[in-house]
């Protein structure tokens, strides 16, 4: 499968699609991650789709002038970016590299917790999942400390060094989170309670029931199923009279779907079982695939219509946890080895959306 393959029918469509794959490749990532190869052949793709736009104003079309110009600027823009990739690939241990892949992930991680935590209040915060990012966040620590002590890139090493503020801001948000909920009144709480309900079952619709059961991971599935059976404790344990009838509507509502999720859950661990780990990958990697095939679309043409903040969040979260199983996946059988898109190519294409649902979100 060809990737990145600028062509279209004028030098502002060539120019435009170059752009984006820019954007893919380049923007906000950290030199030692970024293909000196990939982005030096991008830069030369858009400069030459920028001359031929000089050139057809050289030609008197006047509406090339603001693209022409435009297209100069955004050029200049990348050129250093691109030449610290070049630098950064020359001089680049093995250890250097590695651990930007490690915490390129550990970003990835945090930029998950903000996705979903960013400006809601603590009492409706799931639990479950900012454990999941804890968890998750100290095991990627761990496996730095030994790079970072190899590693020759001083901001590099630095960045390492920060990991465990990251890890002590999760244990307390934790702790935070609990005790604000405790604190509450019972309307209060009842009220949090049916809003981490709603995450809840948002979640599930978007991360869970759109993957075929071969595909999906069923820790993910066992987190909702723990985060919803904690809400339907909780909403019993302040059950009383004084509260409005929804109240009891939504614990109904809660441990309906706990039984169903339950089954999905026993019908996918099954399933799984029954097929073995090599139909597992090919329902993964078909999976990924599709993820990929809806970056190319956008690469090539751009967006069909603007996605909403929702849309991206989803998205960005099916990406996320393509990733994960992924890199499970590799560590056990070498990397890349499911037989779908690289991961390199679903890595950029997360940190890619993330950044446009960073822009989308960020208060007017």
């Amino acid at each position: 499968m060809a990737i990145d393959r600028v062509s279209g029918p004028s030098a502002q469509h060539r120019f435009d699609r170059a752009a984006r794959a820019l954007a893919l490749r380049l923007d906000g990532r950290p030199a030692h991650i970024v293909s000196p190869d990939v982005a030096l052949r991008l830069l030369a793709e858009a400069e030459a789709a920028a001359a031929e736009l000089e050139a057809s104003l050289t030609a008197g079309d006047r509406g090339a002038a603001v693209p022409a110009q435009v297209a100069r600027q955004r050029i200049a823009g990348w050129r250093p970016a691109v030449e610290r990739a070049v630098l950064a690939a020359e001089s680049a241990t093995t250890a250097d590299v590695a651990l930007a892949g490690l915490l390129t992930r550990a970003r990835l991680m945090l930029h998950r917790y903000a996705r979903h935590f960013g400006g809601q209040h603590r009492a409706t915060r799931d639990l479950g999942r900012l454990s999941e990012a804890r968890v998750g966040l100290v095991a990627l620590t761990r496996a730095a400390q030994p790079l970072a002590a190899a590693a020759t890139d001083a901001d590099l090493k630095q960045e390492a060094r920060a990991l465990p503020r990251f890890i002590e801001f999760l244990v307390q948000e934790q702790g935070e989170i609990t005790d604000n909920l405790a604190a509450s009144g019972r309307l209060d709480q009842a009220r949090a309670l049916g809003a981490i309900a709603a995450t809840l079952e948002d979640g599930w619709l978007a991360e869970v029931r759109p993957v075929h059961r071969l595909a999906r991971r069923p820790a993910l599935l066992l987190r909702y199923l723990q985060s919803v059976a904690e809400v339907q404790d909780r909403m019993g344990a302040i059950r009383h009279a004084n509260l409005p009838e929804a109240h009891e509507r939504a614990i109904a509502t809660v441990a309906a779907w706990q039984a169903q999720w339950q089954d999905e859950y026993d019908q996918t661990v099954a399933a799984q079982a029954r097929a073995g780990d090599v139909a597992r990958r090919v329902a993964l990697a078909d999976h990924a695939a599709a993820q990929w095939q809806a970056v190319e679309a956008e690469l090539a043409e751009g967006e069909a219509e603007p996605a909403s903040v929702a849309q991206l969040r989803a998205r960005c979260d099916r990406l996320d946890e393509v990733l994960v199983q992924l890199q499970e996946w590799s560590t056990a059988v070498g990397v890349d080895a499911h037989g779908g898109p690289a991961l390199v190519d679903l890595r950029d294409a997360l940190i890619w959306l993330g950044q446009r649902y960073d822009h989308l979100a960020a208060p007017a």
